[in-house]
């Protein structure tokens, strides 16, 4: 099997690697941005059919939260346009797309969970920017999935844990942000999910899936965790503070977008198809004690 793996370099992309290039049945086109620039609408479609993928996945993603809201364009040609193309791509070769979104096309005003059928409404033009690719995809209606994730991290690129690793140096205190919610998702375990569903083949008209561990707790508690396993604890204070404060403090002068204070994503129907997916503590502890990749 041929799969057109795009965003190669990212994170749950660069853990998807080991499980296909380990297996001779697959051959993995990988392309970087000379080979494939997803800023370049107008090419997109051409170059996915000149390739004849079996299987596409899309983990590519504008991913800069903030910078979303400076540069809107460019956030809605890699999330959106870009994503548009992908999807007719692979309905016009009739191959499987799986590709990513996230919690935030949600406004985190629900109280509850988020299922797949809740109505999104974004705060910020990174969710917007999602979710119009989220539409395109279930408009164009090719053979896949959307697996909706959240705070994914790793032990490469940016995330929140690198993050933290970063400044918990000896006497620091760190005010992390405590009434924002979520689910913190390890990319190797996303990646290990996807692999079971391409193993599953099983790729019917495209629906969405939230693909989240167990459980949710928020940026504080996790910082505290990741405190504690790092065993930094007696030398790093983290303390909480709201998203007011926080933003009060130390981002007066940047342009920050909105985020949801409740961006838990309810994994029920996901597990009741047959993905292993932890407590977040559990899938966390597990990461932390692996080797760096």
């Amino acid at each position: 099997m041929k799969i057109a793996l795009l965003g190669v370099r990212g994170q749950i992309g660069n853990q998807l690697v080991p499980y296909f290039v380990l297996k001779n049945h697959y051959d993995v086109w990988g392309p970087n941005r000379e080979d494939l620039n997803l800023y370049d609408t107008p090419l997109i479609y051409d170059i996915i059919c000149e390739q004849k993928p079996e299987l596409i996945i899309n983990t590519a993603a504008y991913t800069d939260v903030d910078g979303a809201e400076r540069f809107k364009d460019l956030a809605d040609k890699i999330n959106h346009q870009a994503v548009r193309e992908i999807a007719k791509a692979a309905k016009n070769l009739d191959v499987p797309l799986i590709h990513f979104s996230t919690d935030y096309v949600f406004d985190g005003k629900k109280e509850d969970k988020y299922t797949e059928k809740d109505k999104p409404h974004p705060l910020g033009n990174y969710g917007r920017s999602k979710l119009a690719g989220d539409e395109a995809i279930l408009s164009i209606e090719p053979k896949g999935i959307i697996f909706r994730t959240s705070w994914i991290y790793d032990w490469r690129r940016i995330n929140f844990f690198l993050k933290m690793k970063f400044v918990m140096q000896p006497g620091a205190k760190i005010h992390v942000i405590d009434d924002q919610i979520g689910t913190p998702n390890p990319a190797q375990l996303l990646a290990q999910q996807v692999y079971w569903y391409i193993q599953e083949n099983q790729f019917a008209k495209v629906n969405i899936v939230n693909l989240v561990c167990d459980d949710h707790t928020s940026w504080f508690n996790f910082a505290k965790t990741i405190c504690s396993h790092l065993r930094k604890d007696p030398w790093v204070k983290v303390i909480p503070v709201s998203t007011e404060k926080y933003l009060g403090r130390y981002a007066k002068d940047k342009i920050v977008a909105m985020r949801p204070r409740n961006a838990v994503l309810d994994n029920t129907k996901a597990k009741n198809s047959g993905y292993h997916l932890p407590n977040w503590k559990v899938a966390f502890a597990d990461f932390i004690q692996k080797p760096h990749k």
